[in-house]
């Protein structure tokens, strides 16, 4: 299987300082943030998360809203939209997430999920139901962001 060169580098590899066309696409990309390519955004992530910059705190403030990305989920799952099911191989369920097994859930509850997929999979009233994927591999299951 090949790999997809997406031009984005190991951000270690790379000292220099923005060009000023690279900083008027991240202020254009920053006033927009459904306008990022997921795959950026992951870069992105990743490169915050395993450089050695120190940032003051006023850069810092509003960046997670300004990524789209949702402050209480850490990594990868934090960038992901409620209501987004995931294959997952952990032992234990990530935080924000429940199994997706068809089970009914209070509509008031978990709010913000039925606000994603309403009764899409099932339920009237004040439950709602997630759905029930089956599981392709041994060990892993299907889960919903919350």
């Amino acid at each position: 299987m090949s790999s997809v060169d997406l031009g984005l580098a190991d951000p270690r590899s790379d000292n220099r300082p923005l060009s000023e066309q690279e900083q008027q696409l991240m202020q254009r990309m920053f006033s927009d943030p459904l306008s990022i390519p997921m795959v950026f955004r992951t870069w992105l992530v990743n490169w915050l998360e395993i450089s050695d910059i120190k940032l003051p705190m006023s850069a810092t403030i509003g960046l997670t809203t300004a990524l789209g990305l949702d402050p209480g989920m850490s990594g990868a799952l934090g960038m992901l939209q409620t209501g987004t099911c995931v294959l997952w191989a952990g032992t234990a369920l990530p935080d924000n997430t429940l199994l997706c097994d068809g089970a009914l859930y209070d509509t008031g509850a978990q709010a913000d999920l039925f606000k994603a997929i309403g009764y899409t999979f099932g339920g009237s009233g004040p439950n709602f139901q997630v759905p029930n994927i089956a599981a392709p591999v041994v060990n892993t299951k299907w889960v919903i962001v919350t």
